[in-house]
């Protein structure tokens, strides 16, 4: 073992590193073994939060290895855009809405491409970044009953005819959409009609009366 792996190991330690973590650790004679290993961006960033307590630039390499750790790096170390790590994060949809809402803090039109391949990316990209409708993903929304369904709820709020076809494939969601959807605003447009027309009658009785 290597006089910088033992004393990397023993940081570790000193910081409260889990047992289970530090026998796999010490078992390694190399640098290189810790590298490749499936937990090294993990390790890495936990090195950085409770021995650096702060950004580790000797791990970063090896957090870059994986996007799903890297976005997590460039919100809780990092605490901002990383963009070393966008390249990676942009392959994932899902990845990429979080790291726009979470890291970003709004609109990262550079992956909206991907995340408008994906109906769930979609549909909370629209919820919580655009905060409103948003044409470019709604084609994957209405692919999908469940997120048409969502997106009908809390983005149109109100009927939404594009996402009715998938809808009414799935027996529970289409109760779901005429209860809570269809049929409120059939009896709000009924309501309004009613009222209308109770306000036409008495304006007709006034003017006859006098």
């Amino acid at each position: 073992m290597t006089l910088f792996l033992t004393d990397l190991i023993a940081r570790a330690e000193q910081a409260g590193a889990c047992e289970a973590s530090l026998l796999v650790l010490k078992s390694f004679d190399t640098i290189e073994q810790i590298i490749v290993h499936e937990s090294a961006p993990e390790w890495a960033i936990w090195y950085a939060q409770n021995v650096v307590k702060g950004r580790w630039p000797e791990g970063e390499k090896i957090i870059l290895t994986n996007p799903e750790r890297s976005r997590y790096y460039a919100h809780t170390v990092i605490k901002g855009r990383w963009e070393q790590a966008e390249e990676g994060i942009m392959a994932c949809p899902k990845l990429s809405y979080w790291y726009a809402e979470n890291v970003i803090k709004g609109r990262w039109e550079q992956a909206e491409p991907i995340i408008s391949i994906d109906a769930e990316a979609s549909y909370f990209y629209a919820l919580s970044v655009i905060k409103g409708k948003w044409k470019q993903g709604e084609a994957a929304i209405a692919s999908d009953a469940n997120w048409a369904y969502w997106y009908a709820e809390n983005v149109i709020k109100g009927r939404w005819k594009p996402g009715e076809d998938a809808i009414s494939v799935d027996r529970f969601i289409s109760h779901e959409y005429y209860k809570n959807i269809v049929l409120p605003r059939t009896l709000n447009m009924l309501a309004f009609i009613g009222v209308v027309v109770l306000l036409g009658i008495a304006a007709t009785a006034i003017y006859f009366g006098e």
